[in-house]
């Protein structure tokens, strides 16, 4: 466990944090810059980040009340600085929001406006087209109760329980074809794909 400052330094990003938030406090109501500046430094001060290697599926995890940012153990292996940063900036954006917005919603456009304001995409999940995630897809499949499959192109997504609505409803958003559950690992049941029914 590290403080967030020091883990900000170690990997370069303390810089880019110190300029976002000077970004950032010039939208906020609520008093002078500096001193929204000074709220937003105090509060980075109280946490700390953790490696955490149970993780299953998430890369990164920002507790407000316990003052901790929790990283995938496995952003922290050789040649994932990448991915690890753009984790730990996305986490550090929900604690900067907290403190300018507390009431504001989780990804909403407060903490959009920080990411931008820290230069990176506000994207609600980290899993995106710049850095490859594809260990938390693993991991999501070896813990998953279910197992989805696109009927056309066959890809596999890993759930940990039922869909809201009849599976009919989704689609796969790679190619547009229809899902179905292929595996329920809690009842031990495999199931075929019903378009390969059909064309046989």
């Amino acid at each position: 466990m590290k403080s967030l400052m020091q883990t900000l330094i170690d990997t370069g990003n303390l810089g880019t944090v110190q300029e976002g938030v000077k970004k950032a406090v010039t939208m906020f109501p609520g008093g002078d810059a500096e001193a929204l500046v000074l709220q937003v430094n105090n509060e980075l001060n109280q946490y700390r980040v953790v490696a955490n290697h149970r993780a299953k599926g998430r890369s990164g995890l920002c507790s407000l009340r316990g003052k901790t940012i929790e990283l995938h153990g496995k952003l922290f292996e050789e040649g994932r600085e990448g991915p690890r940063d753009s984790t730990l900036l996305h986490e550090v954006a929900h604690a900067i929001t907290y403190v300018l917005a507390p009431y504001a919603k989780g990804h909403g456009r407060e903490w959009k406006f920080i990411m931008q304001c820290l230069g990176r995409k506000p994207s609600r999940t980290t899993n995106t087209e710049d850095y490859d995630y594809s260990f938390l897809a693993e991991d999501r499949k070896k813990s998953a109760k279910l197992i989805y499959a696109c009927q056309k192109c066959e890809a596999e997504l890993a759930a940990q329980r039922k869909k809201k609505h009849p599976i009919e409803a989704y689609t796969h958003t790679g190619c547009g074809g229809k899902l179905y559950l292929k595996e329920n690992r809690v009842t031990r049941q495999t199931f075929p794909n019903p378009s390969a029914a059909l064309a046989a």
